[in-house]
């Protein structure tokens, strides 16, 4: 679904930013906006996962008193 959402709507960013810009690189100035975005989306949930799991094993090794 995500991929035909992408297939939908980037053409259509594509030629609004090539309209706006006259550039013929913008497309590819997007693309690296949305894969930055979703490196620091990734890293951000990476580091929530290991924190939750760090927790979890600290707090079965050593129970409440």
């Amino acid at each position: 679904m995500i991929g035909g959402l992408g297939g939908f709507f980037l053409p259509i960013a594509f030629g609004a930013l090539n309209d706006l810009t006259d550039v013929w690189s913008s497309c590819f100035m997007l693309l690296f906006v949305i894969v930055a975005a979703c490196l620091a989306w990734m890293h951000v949930a990476i580091l929530r996962m290991e924190q939750a799991r760090a927790l979890a094993e600290q707090a079965a090794v050593s129970p409440a008193e």
